[in-house]
């Protein structure tokens, strides 16, 4: 059996296909927004990595985010014979089912950290940074329904000091700590 370029020994064509939606669809949306923002911070002036400017953090950090979504794409693509991905796919949908894929946890993890960050904002100025950071994570806490208390005051507290330490302490901001 001769091997061409482009084919198997079995004289099929080797294709480019979606092996894992979830990963490819979310490597587009990194590399989507990743190229907005490069795009929105090549206003701001980039400076060096001695003195930098305004656009310099939000242009590394778009060019790391367009680099992850080519990574996270690149992983829910396959090659390969339509045979063998239609079976690594299967075998990807089977492990997604035992593994308890629940839309309904789906979405409440989805919903506990969207209110996670309403709360922050609208708290932060009200009760400063330390009670804001610990309810951000205590509704947060509500996307995992394996998560204990003891493990949410533990990771609250490490969080607000962490928070105050960097933000207050270490880059100087003037937030509110307490009420």
């Amino acid at each position: 059996m001769r091997s061409e370029a482009g084919r198997f020994a079995g004289g099929e064509r080797m294709r480019i296909r979606i092996a894992d939606h979830a990963e490819f669809w979310s490597g587009v949306m990194f590399v989507g927004f990743g190229g907005a923002f490069w795009w929105i911070g090549t206003d701001y002036d980039m400076g060096t990595a001695r003195s930098m400017g305004p656009g310099f953090l939000p242009m590394v950090l778009s060019w790391l985010l367009v680099g992850l979504g080519v990574i996270v794409l690149a992983k829910g693509l396959s090659l390969g014979s339509a045979q063998a991905v239609s079976r690594r796919g299967e075998d990807a949908r089977r492990e997604a089912a035992r593994s308890g894929s629940d839309p309904w946890l789906t979405a409440r993890a989805l919903g506990a950290v969207a209110a996670s960050l309403i709360f922050f904002g609208i708290a932060l100025p009200r009760i400063g940074l330390v009670l804001s950071v610990f309810g951000l994570v205590a509704i947060a806490s509500f996307a995992d329904p394996k998560l204990r208390w003891p493990s949410v005051i533990v990771i609250g507290a490490v969080m607000s000091a962490v928070c105050a330490g960097v933000f207050r302490y270490g880059i100087g901001l003037s937030l509110p700590m307490w009420p």
